[in-house]
């Protein structure tokens, strides 16, 4: 029965010695990551840098974990690379001030590694995958010897968990990214072109931040939350895996974990899991499975941690007339974007990045037509100043009107 591990290590805060030491732990548990590459092979590390953020509001990947990384990468006679694509312009300008609030810079400068300013794209065909699919993707990234996916563990309006696969999508450069919301418009389509990403930019090797996590109005809005863990795989499925099994996250609330089972990647049941858990100091490293290693993980969440109710309404059941009356309440069951107009400053972030184009300005706010919104939550998301939450009606009703 094929086995996939996953490590865990404890890592109470960002002090630079407890990410350093946690992140040494994790690659001695992994061994094979960064073998085999030849001398000064650029290395890319693909952070979580959905926005330009302070590190302390949790948004992005933390600078001392990029950076332990990049040491060892750099310890290992390799060249790192930092960068990502955010959701906006993918210009050297907005890169470098993206590296500069998340302190990136600060990052790359500390492990004598190079920040990516390189804005071209590349080609990619999809090999191997149940659809033949062709990617556009940053050509740093796909062109370096090997990636290591540094993901942040946070809640998402669309996916309920932004996770391992879901943060390679920012491998897809700026706003290209609008395209495959367009074309994948169901949560399920969408989650399932994620699946595909990952497979086909295999990385080396993936660590989750999860030292503070974001729970709650995820990505970009929700609140910090200790976790106090670093967690590493050589297989992105089987870390989004533990991270659910961690966290208790059903299939239809976690929608890439629930892609990749259906698609057959990863573990398929708790068997297939192998939990490694790295305590430090003299203490040997515990290999749990099934059963016990569940146990493990569950013992390991934060108590209530505060996930995203899932947009399960998508799809519609039932024939005949128990059909006809679904499609009649629908509208006014689904989630959808809600304004709280106080925090709105009318810089027409919203409507730039709409794949739908469902959003427009008027009188400098934001206005929604629901008929063409495909429920993508990049106005949530990518809004850098909250003003746009994802909520239900009929209570939120007023608010549409108030805008």
């Amino acid at each position: 029965m094929t086995r996939f591990t996953v490590a865990l290590t404890p890592c109470p805060d960002y002090e630079t010695s407890q990410v350093r030491g946690a992140v040494r732990r994790l690659l001695s548990a992994i061994p094979g990551a960064l073998e085999g590459l030849p001398y000064g092979a650029r290395v890319f590390l693909k952070p979580n840098l959905l926005m330009p953020r302070t590190p302390d509001l949790c948004v992005t990947t933390h600078p001392e974990v990029v950076s332990a990384v990049g040491l060892e990468v750099r310890g290992r006679e390799l060249h790192p690379v930092i960068g990502d694509s955010p959701g906006g312009p993918f210009t050297p300008a907005h890169l470098s001030r993206l590296y500069a609030e998340t302190a990136m810079a600060e990052a790359a400068a500390a492990c004598c590694g190079e920040l990516n300013l390189d804005t071209s794209t590349a080609e990619v065909e999809g090999r191997g995958l149940s659809v033949p699919r062709r990617f556009t993707f940053c050509r740093a990234m796909v062109e370096s010897a090997a990636i290591i996916n540094l993901c942040k563990l946070k809640t998402h309006g669309l996916t309920g968990l932004t996770g391992a696969v879901k943060n390679l999508f920012g491998c897809v450069p700026g706003l290209l990214k609008t395209e495959y919301h367009m074309t994948q418009p169901t949560v399920e389509a969408f989650s399932d072109i994620l699946v595909d990403i990952a497979r086909v930019l295999a990385p080396r090797l993936t660590i989750m931040d999860a030292v503070d996590a974001m729970e709650g109005a995820g990505p970009s809005h929700g609140t910090p939350r200790r976790v106090g863990l670093l967690l590493a795989a050589a297989d992105p499925f089987a870390l989004d895996y533990a991270v659910a099994r961690m966290l208790d996250a059903k299939p239809e609330g976690f929608t890439t974990f629930a892609a990749a089972l259906r698609r057959g990647y990863g573990p398929q049941d708790d068997g297939q899991l192998e939990v490694l858990w790295l305590p430090p100091g003299d203490e040997g490293p515990v290999a749990l499975t099934g059963d016990d290693g569940v146990r493990l993980l569950r013992g390991l969440a934060p108590e209530s941690f505060r996930l995203l109710e899932p947009e399960n309404l998508s799809g519609l059941h039932g024939r005949g007339i128990v059909r006809r009356v679904l499609r009649t309440v629908q509208p006014w069951l689904r989630t959808r974007p809600v304004l709280t107009p106080g925090l709105c400053t009318g810089c027409g972030t919203c409507a730039r990045v709409c794949p739908a184009k469902a959003l427009v300005l008027k009188s400098r706010r934001p206005k929604i037509d629901l008929r063409r919104c495909i429920r993508c939550y990049c106005c949530h998301e990518l809004c850098p100043h909250g003003a746009l939450r994802i909520g239900r009606p009929l209570g939120n009703r007023l608010l549409y009107r108030r805008s």
